[in-house]
Parts: structure tokens; C-alpha cells; sequence
């Protein structure tokens, strides 16, 4: 993978409040959003400032590093978007995960691969695949052990660790009959969204206490249409559900 043209600088709304960072393509379109874990107090380790990373249906990922003004004369202090780095991964991008010490991203990619963006080498690399595009990626780490689970359109959730930095080791899966359309995780839940309001839930306790894979509940949404979004709380013990109807339940 080629690094692409230079990241466009970013700059001023035109109400002095906002940055706008402007695509490289104008006629591309961000397909994901992604924000670098920065929480020492919870494990993570932060790596300079703040960093987004925003990947696009054409294929782009792009990262910018964001810098706080630290001026007290504005209740609203302006945030320096700097242009870092950028690659081409061939195919639209449906989902993205930080790794959790910062220096990696991975990558669930419609060519029904996982791939591992490296950002102390600036290469990207194929670490895990389906049999249909990935839709989502995460990771998190327990017991000094480093996870991956992946959710695909072949209606599997797949669960990994690294065999080596750049091949992950698959450790169990779960047919869950369904392509996944969405994928939230913070530790011990995990929950995946499918259509039909249908909703798996997993606690992820039962990997090291059991080595069971396997979903501890089914449910159908409170909501009344389908699921366009779906979170975890950040102490893992509930998640918040959105619909097309323009209603969230928690």
C-alpha cells in the first residue's frame, strides 16, 4: 500500500468555532470515523496527542493529530487538526479499531479482509479475512492477553489473538445466522446488531473462564424499526440502541 497525495490542511469555519478537514477526492465520502483511545486511566497508553482517523468508501484512510489551543481567553479554544499520514487500501473501508496501546489501527475492509495499519512503519498488512466483507472490527486486552473480534456479512463473529504483530490466530467463531451490521465492545460486553431488530449480546468473561464463544443472549430492540447505531457504555455494563425512526433506547 502507497501512501497517497498530501493531506489537505485544515482550517476555520467560517464562524471561527468549528475545523473543517476537507477529503483529498471531493467526491469521496467518510464511511467511518475514529478517534485514538487516549484513557490512561483504564490501560490505555497515549502516544503524543490525540489522533482521528477517518477512513472513506473509496478506499482512503486518513490521519490528522489534534492539538487543543490552550488560549483561556476563548470558551471555545479552536482544536489545530495536523495532517499526519494517509494510505490507499483498494476498496470502500466498513469499519475501524484503534489498537489499544495507539500505534495500530485494524481495518475491516469489503475485500473480506482485516488489515493492520502499522503507524510506526507506515505499512499496511492483511492479518485475518471472512468469507464476505467485514463490517467491524475491535480490540481490547485482558489477562495480558490482546483480542480481536471481527463481524462480517457471512453472518460469523470471529474471535482472534496475535500469533505474531502482523497474523492473528483464529480462537473461535460464532455463526450467528445474520449478516452483522453492527459491532460495539467494552469490556466484558459485546454486542452485535442485525436486521430485524435482532441483538446478541456476549459477555466476554466466558473466553477466559470457559472458553465459551457463544452469545449469552438473543433479543429483538425496544425500537420499533431497524438499528443505524449501537454503543456500549464506557464501564461495559449496558449499551444504547438507535433506529431509522429517529429514537434511541438504552
Amino acid at each position: 500500500m502507497q501512501a497517497q497525495a498530501q493531506l489537505k490542511p485544515a482550517k476555520e469555519s467560517l464562524d471561527g468555532r468549528d475545523i473543517v478537514v476537507e477529503l483529498t477526492d471531493p467526491h469521496d465520502a467518510i464511511s467511518v470515523l475514529k478517534f485514538s483511545p487516549v484513557h490512561e486511566n483504564v490501560g490505555y497508553a497515549t502516544y503524543g496527542p490525540p489522533m482521528l482517523a477517518a477512513a472513506t468508501w473509496g478506499g482512503t484512510i486518513s490521519l490528522w493529530a489534534l492539538n487543543p489551543s490552550q488560549s483561556p481567553l476563548s470558551s471555545h479554544p479552536p482544536v489545530h487538526a495536523t495532517p499526519k499520514a494517509q494510505q490507499q487500501t483498494g476498496g470502500p473501508i466498513l469499519g475501524l479499531s484503534w489498537q489499544v496501546d495507539g500505534l495500530a489501527l485494524l481495518i475491516a475492509h469489503s475485500n473480506h479482509t482485516i488489515m493492520k495499519w502499522d503507524l510506526t512503519t507506515n505499512q499496511i498488512t492483511k492479518v485475518g479475512s471472512h468469507d464476505a466483507p467485514v463490517k467491524e472490527v475491535t480490540s481490547f486486552e485482558q489477562h495480558g492477553t490482546s483480542i480481536v473480534v471481527s463481524g462480517g456479512w457471512d453472518a460469523k463473529v470471529k474471535f482472534w489473538t496475535w500469533s505474531t504483530p502482523l497474523t492473528l490466530h483464529l480462537i473461535g467463531e460464532v455463526y450467528v445466522a445474520m449478516p452483522v451490521h453492527y459491532l460495539t465492545c467494552q469490556f466484558p460486553l459485546l454486542v452485535t446488531a442485525h436486521q430485524d431488530r435482532f441483538i446478541h449480546i456476549w459477555n466476554l468473561n466466558t473466553i477466559f473462564t470457559n472458553s465459551s464463544f457463544d452469545p449469552i443472549d438473543i433479543i429483538e430492540s425496544p425500537l420499533r424499526f431497524e438499528t443505524t447505531a449501537i454503543t456500549c457504555f464506557g464501564d461495559g455494563k449496558g449499551f444504547a440502541i438507535g433506529s431509522i425512526e429517529g429514537r434511541c433506547s438504552i
